[in-house]
Order: C-alpha cells, then structure tokens, then sequence
C-alpha cells in the first residue's frame, strides 16, 4: 500500500518537476541571449566612437595641415615638357600629387568643376515683421563700354535693392529700387544711346493676390507683358544689352492691373495699365490693355504672341495718338541649347515699326555658353526713309556663370549695321553681376 501511495505521488507530481526544471533551463538560454546582445552591441559603440575619432582627427588634419611633410618626388617622364627642355614644376612642387590632392594642370573643365562643387546656397534669411515676413534682396552689375563713337566708361548699371515678402500666405508685395537711376552723368538706357533714360529710384511696387486657382493678380507698378525679352528680369537676360525691339516697345513699365493665369500647357497675362509708363499719373481716361498667351507643349519649348493698345495724350494740339502693337515669340531651352527667335511690328501714331531677333547659344558644364544674335528694326517702315533708318546688328557674347545668373560675368562684341547712315560704332561691352 506504502508503494502503491509512493508511486501515485511521484506520478501526480513529476510533470511539476519538469516544468520547473524547462522553465529554468529556457531562463538561462534567454540570459545567454541576453548577454551576447550586449556584447554586440558593445562592440559596435567601440566602432562607433572609433570612426568618430578618425572623423575628427582628418578635420584636424584638413584645418590645419602639417608643413613638415615632404614633397613627393618629380616624375620628368613621359610629360611634354621633357621634349623641349622645360622644368615642368618650380622648386618643392611636383607633377605627381599626393593621393586626394588636385594636379596643377588640372584641365579647364574640372577647374570649373571645383568651382561649381566649392559653391554653397545659403538658406534664404527670413526677416519676421509685425505682419507677415520680409525678404531683402539685391542685384549689382558694373559695364565696361568700349565703343569709337563714344569715350570708353565704366558704369554701374544697375544697383537695385528688392524688397518682398507675403502679408498672408495669399497675399504677397514686391518693391523695388534701383539706386543706380540717380547718376547725374548717365546718358540713356541703352548702350547706344537709343532711348531716354528713366532716373526714377522707385522701379517695382505692387502686391500679388493668390486667392483663385491657377490664378494671380497683381495690383501696382510692374513691367507690361510685351516682348519676353523686354520683361525678362534683368538679372537673366543672355547678353549684356536687350534686342532693339525689347528696348523699343517692352522693357517698360507702368501702374495697372493683371491677371495671370497658369496650366500645364497653357499660360496667360491680361492686363490694363494708365499708358503713362513709370512713377506717372494717368492723362487721359483711356486705359492701355496688353494680353500675352504663351503655349507650353513640352518642357522646354514656348510658343506665343502678345498684344498691345492702348492711348498716349500728344498735347492739345496733336491730340490723341494710338498705339497698337503685336508680336510672336518663340523660345526653346532644352539639353544645353537655348535658342529664342522674336518678331513684332507696331503702328505707333501713324508710323509704322518693325523689327525682329534671333539667338541661340550652347552651355558646356553648366559654367560656360557661347551665344550669337542677328537682329533687325526698322523705325518707319513705310517711311521715304526706310531703307536708310533699318538697322542689322550681330553680336557674339560669352557667358561665364559663376553661381547661375547670381554670380555671372559676360562679354558680347556687337557688329552694326546702319545702312545709309553707316558709322563707326561697333562695340564691346563686358558685365559683372552679383545678385542675392
């Protein structure tokens, strides 16, 4: 009976035994787990503060290199300069660089290269003002003008300080000095002399509505939309100087209205303004209506034209005159090549104009872009005079993008043509920029 009890406990309490001794032996697995974990994880910190120690100590090396070590040894062999007889490297500088280290007759290309890669975009600074925020920016571009009809100058060209920021996100302004325009000496706006020059400080002055889709409105002093090039911002104009036709009927601008409107495809500018050009009030009723309308059919590639009417007051006697000017546009930027051809003719209180323009130039490691324009105006088309008022101009420049359009200096060399009234005033004007 003591057996039989014996057995019936060791039956009935077995199974406890050995759970007890599986939960012990899975605990010590887990506690194994455990400590190899951390053992990994050790050894990664370790690695882990060691790349940061090499981090710092090749900073330390880049800050502040060592002077003592050597120079690497001159290799003369296989150089063109052994031919002829030439040291190809002064004393201590050799034509093997060390490992990582720029050689000096690194070709052209890759200095632009450098260049580009050294270039840094700072974040734009955002000024918090009692109302919105206020964005500063600035543009200054110097000229030398080399022309036999003229002394040679220097010239500050443009000084301009912008100003422009958003009331609400829906509501922003935009204003606009050009200090530049209160040079006593400075003698007209284009570099030949062509038209009068405005010596108003007060450029751009009006605020954009963005309450409507695909819509904005734009409400103050502003360029009209006439002649893509004549409203282009200046800082991204391709050569030096504006097309003649840019500077003959755009390149203005005056107070109004426009509405702006933008598809993927499509895009459209309406607009009236006083007709009295900058800073001036209004002598008339009439109002100036100009309408543009570009086609977008690919990345790249515009089609359009625009239209122009509008009123100027002539004085009592002369009376009212019209002004009714139209013109096409077509432009393709794509693949390096940027080519832009535009035509517009006007009737301009009785007096017919005409003239047109085509360029194209080629941009080699996004830093440098040759680039050709032939262009021709005639002043009085329908004129007696007509043959001998056309001008045919051909310009070769060279654009030299230091940071984009920011940073960019160029040169263009201008051969004209003037018919009948045939002088000696080819020219050739360099153009420093900084814009921010």
């Amino acid at each position: 009976m003591r057996n039989f009890l014996g057995i019936s406990w060791l039956v009935l309490f077995a199974p406890l035994f050995l759970s007890q001794s599986t939960i012990c032996a899975e605990d010590e697995d887990l506690k194994a787990q455990v400590q190899r974990m951390q053992a990994v994880l050790e050894a990664q910190q370790a690695e882990i503060s060691q790349l940061k120690a090499q981090v710092v100590e090749l900073s330390r090396e880049k800050a502040s290199p060592s002077p003592e070590r050597p120079a690497p040894t001159v290799s003369m062999a296989n150089t063109p300069f052994q031919d002829k007889g030439l040291t190809p490297n002064p004393p201590g500088i050799t034509s093997e660089a060390r490992e990582g280290e720029t050689p000096f007759w690194k070709s052209f290309k890759d200095v632009l290269g450098d260049i580009r890669r050294k270039r840094e975009k700072p974040e734009p600074l955002v000024i918090k003002v009692g109302t919105g925020t206020l964005n500063i920016g600035g543009r200054l571009q110097t000229w030398y003008v080399h022309d036999s009809s003229i002394p040679d100058e220097f010239r500050i060209r443009r000084a301009q300080m912008n100003l422009y920021g958003d009331v609400i996100p829906s509501v922003k302004y935009t204003i606009m000095f050009d200090l530049a325009k209160i040079q006593a000496r400075l003698p007209r706006t284009g570099s030949d002399g062509r038209a009068t020059v405005d010596r108003d400080i007060l450029q751009d002055a009006y605020f954009t509505l963005g309450f409507l889709p695909h819509h904005q409105i734009d409400i103050g002093q502003f360029f009209i939309p006439v002649v893509e090039e004549g409203f282009r911002s200046a800082a991204k104009l391709d050569f030096v100087e504006r097309s003649m036709i840019a500077r003959t009927f755009g390149n203005r601008r005056d107070i109004g209205a426009q509405l702006r409107g933008q598809w993927k495809y499509l895009y459209y500018q309406f607009g009236a303004f006083n007709g009295e050009e900058l800073n001036a009030k209004d002598e008339n009723e009439d109002k100036d209506l100009a309408f543009r309308l570009i086609g977008t059919p690919m990345r790249g590639l515009e089609l359009g034209g625009w239209y122009y009417k509008g009123v100027k007051d002539m004085g009592a006697r002369a009376g009212d005159a019209e002004k009714n000017r139209q013109g096409v546009e077509f432009r393709f930027d794509k693949w390096n090549w940027a080519t832009k051809v535009e035509y517009a003719w006007a009737n301009d209180a009785n007096v017919n104009k005409r003239g047109w323009y085509a360029q194209t130039g080629y941009t080699f490691w996004k830093e440098l872009q040759p680039i050709v324009r032939y262009e021709v105006f005639d002043p009085d088309a329908n004129g007696s005079r007509s043959a001998g008022n056309k001008e045919r101009d051909l310009t070769f420049g060279l654009n030299w993008f230091l940071a984009g359009h920011n940073t960019k200096f160029q040169i263009n060399y201008t051969i004209r043509d003037e018919g009948r009234n045939e002088k000696s005033n080819n020219q050739v004007i360099t153009a420093f920029q900084v814009a921010w």
